[in-house]
């Protein structure tokens, strides 16, 4: 087998190509976490607020948190549920919130896949990525009741207790658009980061490397076998 005299050649663009691809998922990154904002209530061991299919007999189905949005661009959000007394199906959802009638305003801007609480405290992270108007409120949601249209289950749940005065909310109708309770004193546990564009989540990066790699090592080997 006769060696290329080129292949010292391809092998040295075929690692610049690497480190380009490796230079601006770095530059990416960095630009976006130095614009990047976060909002950041912490747990504090308590719990506050029920919620779920039938919570204490009255239908509470929904415990969220406002906040306003200090960038354009919603990456993530936490809520930690502290605990329930069964497994029930929910999702997450965000609509935006009108703050003059504590109420949800439009339709929903994200609704997570479904899910299940567990029995002990879990924190749920979600990945909306959207967009948002940098200075107006939102509210970041569980509910059991999307539309107004239960998931099924039975129960309730607490939510872990943070510091964000004035800001959990129950919702005992329809989340989309019905009556809201601000709730004074159970301070609700939330985090949330936002950017001036999409994050890409970390999978996604990861899957577009090895696609890379991958092709650039089979090219490699078509050469060798010619």
């Amino acid at each position: 087998m006769i060696r290329s005299a080129s292949s010292p050649r391809v092998s040295f663009l075929r690692f610049l190509l690497c480190m380009g691809f490796v230079g601006c998922i770095v530059i990416f990154l960095n630009a976006n976490r130095a614009e990047a904002s976060t909002i950041s209530y912490p747990g504090n061991g308590g719990a506050v607020g029920t919620w779920g299919p039938n919570p204490l007999g009255y239908s509470n189905a929904s415990y969220g948190i406002i906040f306003t949005a200090p960038q354009s661009f919603l990456d993530d959000f936490s809520l930690t549920v502290d605990s329930t007394d069964t497994n029930f199906p929910f999702v997450s959802q965000v609509y935006a919130w009108n703050n003059i009638l504590d109420t949800t305003t439009g339709s929903a801007l994200y609704t997570s896949a479904e899910q299940y609480t567990t029995l002990t405290m879990t924190t749920y992270t979600w990945y909306p990525d959207i967009a948002l108007t940098p200075g107006n409120e939102y509210i970041a949601f569980v509910t059991n009741q999307p539309l107004g249209v239960t998931l099924g289950g039975l129960g309730d749940g607490a939510m872990e207790r943070g510091g964000a005065p004035w800001a959990e909310t129950f919702d005992f109708t329809d989340p989309q658009g019905g009556y809201w309770y601000k709730e004074p004193t159970g301070l609700g546990e939330f985090h949330a980061d936002f950017g001036v564009a999409p994050v890409p989540e970390p999978g996604t990066l990861l899957l577009l490397g090895s696609g890379l790699v991958g092709l650039l090592a089979f090219r490699g080997r078509r050469r060798r076998l010619l």
